[in-house]
């Protein structure tokens, strides 16, 4: 079976929270900032686009990565 290489990049939605916490708590533990925090943060960009874009990079069925814009500046 060949494994496919191929990864997709599309706006995040409300569904992809679940795949993405994981990934989200390793970059939370990195920088020092609180999950719970990253979290609310996260939500709302996806939710709401006037604070940003969410976009997650995937493969096959699996979120693999993330980048997210906000359009404000932020500590």
């Amino acid at each position: 079976m060949v494994e496919s290489t191929e990864i997709t990049a599309r706006l995040a939605k409300s569904s992809d929270f679940e795949q993405l916490e994981p990934l989200l708590k390793i970059n939370c533990e990195r920088m020092q900032m609180q999950l719970e925090a990253c979290s609310i943060a996260v939500k709302k960009i996806i939710e709401e686009p006037d604070f940003g874009v969410f976009i997650v990079a995937k493969k096959e069925a699996k979120i693999v990565g993330y980048i997210y814009f906000t359009y404000e500046w932020s500590d």
